[in-house]
């Protein structure tokens, strides 16, 4: 299921988030030196940023393979985690370690067999959605494309080729390794 900016803002703001991370660790109210005091006193001052985290085109986002959505804004040094799994739809809170935290979700979900590809980080929330909806289509548009050639050659064997076990571990370790010599160059 889909949820909108609103619905993800007000069921981060109304639940664990506001205690955890407002209220008893003092993230949002510059106490702390991990941003600009945001003076967030309310759930409805947490509802009011949370979506403006997630429509900000400040805001980088990605997908993980399991369907969480990660949004981190560095202006205001803002993690939001969508989690369509959880009662209260994720967590808001302020990293200790700003963009390095964001990347090492992002990395961990790479070692968890995610994408390595940078491109699939976006800014905002629609970019994100418009994202996973081409992903959709592609892979709607793939299975009919499969459909068609089972139509087209029933007598053709259907027996997999024989494939390392270790193929999408050394395809994805080769594929960073290849971005990294790419950005090197750029630089």
């Amino acid at each position: 299921m889909t949820h909108s900016a609103d619905e993800i803002s007000d069921a981060i703001a109304h639940g664990h988030a506001f205690q955890k991370h407002v209220l008893d660790s003092h993230k949002f109210d510059g106490e702390k030196d991990l941003g600009p005091d945001l003076s967030i006193e309310t759930n409805s001052d947490l509802r009011d940023h949370i979506h403006d985290t997630l429509m900000s085109p400040e805001t980088q986002c990605f997908s993980t393979q399991h369907d969480h959505d990660i949004f981190y804004n560095e202006g205001t040094n803002t993690i939001v985690i969508h989690d369509p799994n959880r009662d209260d739809l994720g967590t808001c809170y302020r990293p200790d370690n700003g963009e390095k935290d964001f990347e090492r979700i992002f990395n961990d979900d790479v070692d968890r067999g995610g994408s390595p590809d940078r491109d699939r980080i976006v800014n905002g929330y629609e970019e994100l959605q418009a994202q996973k909806q081409a992903a959709l289509e592609q892979s709607q548009d793939h299975g009919a494309s499969l459909d068609q050639d089972v139509a087209l050659e029933p007598e053709q064997s259907r027996e997999a080729p024989e494939v390392s076990q270790d193929f999408g571990r050394a395809s994805a370790r080769d594929i960073l390794e290849e971005q990294e010599q790419e950005w090197d160059r750029e630089r």
